[in-house]
Formats: structure tokens, C-alpha cells, sequence
């Protein structure tokens, strides 16, 4: 059985090993950044959160522990996974970007065929 590795934020951002007890696991501790676009009717957030539990599944290199993703529009469950604060901001911008042009070419409303 694989061993659970924990993580928590440092006061620059650094991430730390920690025991399950010590990770806080409410939502505006771990949030990175969040960015909405459109109306109600037809928006698209992004959201970038710490994950106190790496998601690095291979064992293969950093744990990744930052997550962006988006809700709604053509770029819905588009998802990106980084291990540094620092490039959770970029991808976060990068991902807000994709977002932004995605809409200018397709509309806020509208899917991407095959979806």
C-alpha cells in the first residue's frame, strides 16, 4: 500500500511535508487565484487551489500539488497541474489567456464540436 504524503503552504508560499493533522484543508487556504468571465447565464470561471496530497501519480519527478482548472464554456474540465506557487500564477494567467481567446473566437455559449 502506497504511503499518503501531505503537504502545506509556507508563509512564502514554499511547500512543506507535513502529518495529515497539521494540512488546512479550507477552501481560502488553499486557494491560488480565481477569475470569472461572462454573465450568470453563460460564465466560465478558472480556479487555481493548493491539493495538500500530491497528485503526481507516476513517482516521477516533484510532487504536484497546484491545480488549475475551468468551469464552463469550451474550455470546461481543461485542467493543468504544476509544484511550484510560481507556476501555479503562470499557468493560472497562461490557462486565463486560453480562456480569453477561446472566447473572443467562439463565444461565451458555445462548445467545441465533439463535446
Amino acid at each position: 500500500m502506497a504511503l499518503e504524503l501531505y503537504y502545506k503552504l509556507g508563509p512564502q508560499h514554499e511547500v512543506r511535508r507535513c502529518e495529515h493533522y497539521e494540512v488546512d484543508w479550507a477552501p481560502e487556504a488553499r486557494r491560488v487565484a480565481v477569475d470569472s468571465y461572462g454573465d450568470e447565464d453563460n460564465r466560465v470561471d478558472v480556479s487555481t487551489v493548493f491539493l495538500p496530497l500530491d497528485h503526481n501519480y507516476t513517482g516521477v519527478g516533484p510532487p504536484l500539488v497546484f491545480e488549475t482548472l475551468v468551469f464552463g464554456g469550451t474550455l470546461d474540465e481543461e485542467m493543468r497541474r504544476y509544484a511550484t506557487w510560481d507556476e501555479a500564477v503562470a499557468g493560472h494567467q497562461q490557462m486565463c489567456r486560453m480562456v480569453e481567446a477561446t472566447l473572443l473566437k467562439f463565444g461565451p455559449d458555445s462548445k467545441q464540436e465533439g463535446e
